[in-house]
């Protein structure tokens, strides 16, 4: 799910646009903590396994932290 430039390149207007909605998502995620996970996960191209790893808390607890990250995130768009 992460998003990379297409073949053709972005437009100034579309590189804005893209940049401004990726900022807006992080000032809407409340904690560092939940920054980090998107980052890492979407930004960075990290596993869930990776980020459990850096975290030292397990898999099914990251999983977790996603499903409330996106749950906010919805509610946030809604």
């Amino acid at each position: 799910m992460i998003l990379q430039s297409p073949g053709d390149g972005w437009t100034k207007e579309e590189n804005l646009l893209f940049r401004s909605s990726v900022l807006w998502i992080y000032k809407k995620l409340p904690t560092v903590k939940d920054k980090f996970i998107v980052l890492a996960l979407y930004d960075a191209g990290y596993s869930q396994s990776d980020v459990a790893f850096m975290m030292g808390v397990s898999q099914a607890c990251v999983s977790k932290w996603i499903n409330k990250i996106k749950k906010r995130i919805k509610e946030t768009l809604l």
